[in-house]
């Protein structure tokens, strides 16, 4: 991901940095969306994407 980043700026792009709890807030802001359109998506999709989330903050 560094990578991608590296180039997107190289081409121009500006990056903003969040601070921690600020990403909470967000990330808590959209549960409520997340739980009410998740059951539409259907549960192993919404397991499966915020895997994959957790999977890159790390």
């Amino acid at each position: 991901m560094d990578t991608a980043l590296a180039s997107l700026k190289a081409a121009g792009m500006t990056h903003n940095t969040l601070a921690p709890a600020e990403l909470n807030r967000i990330r808590d802001a959209v549960k409520p969306v997340l739980a009410k359109f998740g059951q539409e998506a259907g549960p192993e999709f919404v397991a499966e994407v915020t895997g994959e989330l957790a999977k890159l903050r790390k």
